[in-house]
């Protein structure tokens, strides 16, 4: 189905079922590696179809004719307001519209700030959403630099407890600030491996359930007859310790930087009873992990699109390097 937003929309530079689009990210990461990897050693790629991304960052705008709620238009700031996005489940595109009209209530109110004659009246014209659809429903994260009033907080819990598919909806007044919690009926949780692994308001997860199954398929794959120690470097959620955990023999060493995503990872260990995954916070940027993974059988990496160079560094001039290392890279991606 042709999207009435491509070209129009920021969003995609090009279709997801587009055959040239495959052919140039393919030609691109083989460019990329053609230096290390012979041709006879790669795999078939995986692309994902259209209809299957679980989470999504839109922006919204409040001005006389309403609220826009979508993407940004390309090379501009002006925002394509979207109905039904091809790339999204079907599930958040049902409720877009739900979540627009809770927008507008909440830009309807009156903040005040200061005291006196000093205070003054503001209203939230504009802020970005974090939707993330969870097995249980969605969970949203509205950012603004305002902080929410009672008013606000009312309205959110309203429109929360006549919308069954929403469980939890919070605030963040900047990126990489801890979101604060306005209402959750219900703990967002995925499924990993079996395992319900909650996560916590803003977590970075891959953009479909798909996409993910075939990483952690990879990486089982890659280790199947590996045991011993493993370590999964910047391991956010735990996805790939997930996925090894369940392995014979097996000590699995999770780092990352982020408390946040960390502590709900302990409480999923703690709730599915795992006891072979020990958690180390760190920030591996700055202060790679050496002692620490000497004598692993294995190390997976993978970091955000900063890539990981000390760390790997690191790993290369070990006493006793691993046997395997898997890196997962984010190669720039042409969705959103």
């Amino acid at each position: 189905m042709k999207c009435p937003y491509f070209n129009i929309c920021g969003g995609c530079l090009y279709a997801a079922d587009d055959a040239e689009y495959k052919r140039l990210k393919l030609a691109k990461v083989k460019q990329i590696l053609s230096s290390v990897v012979e041709d006879e050693l790669w795999a078939s790629p995986c692309f994902i179809d259209e209809g299957t991304r679980r989470r999504a960052t839109l922006a919204f705008t409040k001005d006389k004719s309403g609220v826009s709620l979508g993407f940004n238009e390309r090379a501009n700031t002006n925002i394509v307001h979207i109905n039904n996005c091809l790339l999204l489940k079907k599930e958040i595109n049902d409720n877009l519209s739900y979540l627009q009209n809770m927008i507008n209530d909440i830009c309807n109110v009156n903040i005040y700030e200061g005291k006196g004659k000093k205070q003054v009246c503001k209203k939230i014209n504009k802020g970005d959403l974090h939707i993330c659809l969870a097995e249980n429903g969605i969970d949203v994260v509205l950012i603004s630099p305002l902080l929410p009033n009672l008013e606000i907080r009312e309205i959110i819990a309203e429109h929360l407890n006549q919308n069954n598919m929403f469980i939890r909806f919070s605030w963040q007044t900047k990126e990489n600030s801890t979101p604060e919690v306005i209402v959750e009926k219900n703990k967002p949780y995925i499924l990993i491996n079996g395992f319900y692994v909650y996560i916590s308001a803003g977590t970075f997860l891959q953009p479909s359930f798909e996409g993910e199954a075939f990483l952690r398929k990879k990486v089982s794959e890659y280790l199947q007859e590996t045991e011993g120690k493993i370590a999964d470097l910047f391991c956010g959620i735990g996805t790939f310790s997930y996925e090894l955990c369940r392995k014979q023999n097996t000590k699995i060493l999770a780092s990352d930087s982020s408390h946040q995503l960390l502590k709900a990872f302990r409480q999923s260990l703690n709730t599915n009873q795992i006891s072979n995954v020990d958690i180390c916070e760190k920030n591996l940027f700055k202060y790679p992990l050496k002692e620490e993974i000497e004598n692993c059988h294995a190390v997976i990496v993978d970091p955000p699109r900063a890539g990981a160079a000390k760390q790997i560094e690191t790993i290369c001039n070990l006493k006793n390097p691993p046997e395997k290392i898997l890196y997962k890279s984010y190669h720039k991606t042409e969705f959103y």
